[in-house]
């Protein structure tokens, strides 16, 4: 997710005057999405735990926050 499309869903979320805190507003984006993230990956591991695919897709959604 770019600093745009956070700015943008902020905005339509009703948020106003962006402009002088779009840094901490992106850096607290970035901090849910890599909750969200880990909780994912989280699950998969649980649910494939006997699955080697399990792990591969684990490495693919971690590496999206790369």
């Amino acid at each position: 997710m770019t600093r745009d499309d956070i700015i943008r869903l902020a905005r339509e979320a009703g948020f106003r005057g962006l402009d002088s805190q779009s840094e901490r507003l992106h850096y607290f984006a970035a901090l849910v999405v890599e909750r969200e993230r880990d909780a994912v990956c989280q699950i998969i591991l649980e649910w494939c735990i006997c699955d080697a695919n399990g792990e591969e897709i684990v490495s693919a959604i971690r590496a999206r926050g790369q």
